[in-house]
């Protein structure tokens, strides 16, 4: 049986659907980071992930270095499918 309401759906049946950057990107979500020091938000774009790093990376439990000037924190990754309205 599935669902129609995505809050119902547990996060682990999202990352086997959406493991990869393509894969989220040609099901249009929309990813964005947040800092856990400067509380600083920012859209991820996918397509330019790809470029940099491949379709086959994983977003899944990654962190990154803050991209603001001086900030030592780190960014951790969220996304959304589109039917769905992001929180930021």
């Amino acid at each position: 049986m599935g669902t129609r309401d995505p809050d119902k759906i547990h996060a682990a049946d999202w990352r086997r659907a959406f493991e990869t950057v393509d894969r989220m990107r040609r099901a249009r979500w929309r990813v964005g980071s947040l800092c856990g020091c400067c509380g600083t938000k920012l859209r991820t774009p996918l397509a330019a992930a790809i470029r940099l790093h491949g379709e086959g990376l994983s977003l899944w439990n990654r962190t990154a270095p803050c991209l603001v000037d001086g900030c030592t924190g780190r960014v951790r990754y969220e996304g959304w499918p589109m039917r769905r309205k992001c929180p930021t």
